[in-house]
């Protein structure tokens, strides 16, 4: 504007920015007294949509005290004010946004905790089936310093990592969210005693070269009964059956890449394994099962995902 503003002036601005920069033409004297900047705001939760194929997903996550969430950069919702001073979310219910997962996507989240901490992030496909979460094996904390364009995924790319955190007991929300997909998923944060921290998540799809499926899940492997894999808040996988010998027992992946059910049946008198290869698709499952006692049988074995 040319001149000198009057005591309030506003100066309409159409267009789309991060910044705001307030100078003169020439060289002179700027006084002010205050500047405020005012932008559009949506109550509908943006689509995130990477280029190239993906799958369509709903993103849920909730964090302990206030989370800044981004997909390769961009907001999964608004943001103002930023997670540093906004009023705690904690209370609330699980965020939502829809978005299109891609192998290699990055998530960037800024937080900041409260009386309790950690973040949770479950992303489901159509069928609401997990295609990525957050773990221990896909996220890392990072130190992009004091920058604005810390969710930029080339800044979390280029800043120094280091292993992230679990809380064994996440605040309530999580603990409800987390329920809806057999416990699956891990609440993470820095050191717990960080009041601010930034999380980085790479994103590996079920049967994608760039990590192990997901084991997670319903799994019926026989007509009349089902393995329930979840995972315990050390990142390691347990496996309970319902129906047959009701066995149970701890769940792994071998060197060989195979997933192995070491289990014993409820009444005890039966121990075994079960080891199958995951198809690449992440939703079907072939291999073998053994007793190890008793009458010794052994036999193939297919599993279908239900959930």
């Amino acid at each position: 504007m040319a001149g000198v503003a009057g005591r309030e002036t506003t100066v309409p601005v159409d267009a789309e920015g991060r910044y705001v920069r307030i100078q003169l033409a020439g060289q002179n004297w700027l006084s002010l007294a205050e500047v405020e900047v005012f932008g559009s705001d949506s109550s509908t939760p943006p689509v995130i949509t990477g280029m190239g194929s993906g799958i369509p997903v709903t993103v849920f996550w909730h964090m302990a005290d206030n989370a800044d969430v981004y997909l390769n950069g961009r907001p999964l919702r608004d943001y103002r004010p930023s997670f540093k001073t906004r009023p705690d979310e904690a209370p609330r219910p699980a965020f939502s946004a829809r978005a299109t997962l891609r192998n290699g996507d990055i998530f960037t989240v800024g937080g900041r905790r409260g009386g309790s901490y950690g973040l949770m992030l479950i992303a489901v496909d159509d069928q609401n089936r997990i295609v990525f979460k957050t773990d221990r094996s896909s996220w890392a904390v990072y130190e992009p310093g004091e920058r604005p364009d810390w969710f930029d995924p080339s800044v979390a790319n280029a800043s120094a990592k280091r292993l992230v955190t679990v809380q064994p007991d996440p605040w309530y929300p999580q603990k409800e969210l987390n329920g809806k997909y057999h416990n699956s998923a891990l609440s993470i944060w820095s050191e717990p005693d960080k009041r601010f921290a930034y999380l980085f998540g790479m994103v590996k799809l079920a049967g994608s070269s760039s990590g192990a499926l997901d084991p997670i899940g319903v799994w019926r492997h026989s007509p009349g009964a089902n393995w329930v894999i979840t995972q315990n808040p050390d990142g390691s996988y347990y496996a309970q059956e319902h129906g047959l010998g009701n066995a149970s027992g701890p769940a792994y992946f071998t060197q060989q890449g195979n997933f192995r059910i070491d289990y014993v049946t409820r009444d005890g008198s039966i121990r075994g394994f079960y080891e199958v290869t995951f198809a690449p698709d992440g939703y079907s499952a072939v291999g073998r099962v053994q007793e190890l006692n008793g009458p010794r049988r052994s036999g193939t074995t297919s599993w279908q995902r239900e959930r």
